[in-house]
């Protein structure tokens, strides 16, 4: 994993996100362009995520060939063989100050530092099966992540990946599954306090209906403590 933090303003870098897959370039690449394979991986299950699947991957600006996409929003994928698998490369869009997403493109590149460990995760424990997932929101103190890693409902596996603002860690009794949880750099308040914005995506296989009702209620009473104004969980 490499994230290339840019500088502030228009001539700053475009960033460049890598993730190595233990899979074959022609099954990756599928999951770049079926819209039901994408649901299996990027983000999590909402009312909107159709329309965002199409948003992003809906495009003619993809060479099947060259497994070379070029998303709606200017974001650029590649994936290409190498020894054990396939990388996945995404060098974002220009930066572009006064631009209505401005204000949002480093959350944009932590979401896509999530995503691509979740494909990776999807593809290297569960290439067939579909998945549940939970989201959560909030904001808090700093030091969010760590505690929230103290706490975990359920049994924690290894470290699947660490980044800048955030880390993913297996979940053994989940299928197994993956938790992701993600934290801004601290910012003062209107009070001058110090606050974080964070989130998590809780991501499992293998569960029925009653199972994954339980699931997500620890979940959302697990996140409370931290962020106990926190909007209802996504499911």
């Amino acid at each position: 994993m490499s994230e290339q933090q840019p500088a502030e303003g228009a001539d700053r870098p475009r960033p460049v996100i890598e993730v190595t897959i233990a899979a074959p370039v022609g099954a990756v690449w599928a999951s770049l362009r079926d819209p039901a394979l994408i649901r299996r991986w990027h983000g999590w299950h909402y009312e909107g995520l159709d329309d965002e699947v199409a948003l992003i991957f809906g495009t003619e600006g993809a060479d099947d060939d060259a497994h070379v996409l070029q998303a709606n929003a200017g974001d650029r994928f590649e994936v290409e063989a190498v020894e054990g698998g396939s990388r996945v490369r995404i060098t974002r869009a220009a930066f572009v100050p006064g631009d209505e997403w401005s204000a949002y493109y480093d959350d944009i590149t932590d979401g896509w530092v999530s995503f691509l460990n979740q494909l990776r995760f999807m593809h290297e424990q569960h290439p067939d099966a579909e998945r549940r997932t939970v989201f959560l929101m909030g904001r808090g103190r700093p030091g969010a992540i760590e505690r929230l890693l103290d706490s975990v409902p359920t049994a924690v596996g290894e470290l699947v990946y660490s980044a800048d603002r955030q880390r993913g860690v297996l979940l053994p009794d989940l299928g197994p599954g993956l938790l992701i949880a993600v934290a801004k750099e601290p910012a003062p308040d209107e009070t001058g306090a110090l606050i974080v914005d964070a989130s998590a995506i809780v991501t499992s296989y293998g569960r029925d209906e009653g199972e994954f009702d339980g699931d997500w209620k620890r979940w959302d009473a697990w996140w409370r403590v931290e962020f106990p104004d926190a909007a209802p969980a996504q499911i």
